[in-house]
């Protein structure tokens, strides 16, 4: 089955196999999925500070770092800047 035939969930199970102390559970799917929609704000200006849940956070990366992650998560690599985001966005990973 090719890679972008299979399910988030799926795709994620793989992901984890590559990264450090990231468990292959349904709640970290759950949350890493916050982490991909957090990316995605940031891809989407560069001012320095980004609204997140009502709550005014400061850009953990550029733009252009943010895409060059998804475009990463798209090919089922592993960044550790992916922890610093969900750090910076009050998303725990575990």
């Amino acid at each position: 089955m090719k890679y972008e035939q299979l399910s988030g969930y799926a795709q994620f199970i793989l992901l984890a196999g590559q990264a450090r102390n990231l468990p292959a559970n349904l709640t970290t799917y759950l949350a890493f999925k916050d982490v991909v929609k957090a990316l995605e704000e940031c891809c989407k200006s560069d001012t320095p500070s980004i609204r997140w849940k009502e709550v005014y956070v400061e850009r953990p990366v550029t733009r252009a770092e943010a895409i060059n992650l998804l475009d990463k998560l798209k090919k089922n690599k592993w960044d550790n800047s992916i922890k610093r985001v969900a750090t910076a966005f009050k998303i725990e990973l575990r």
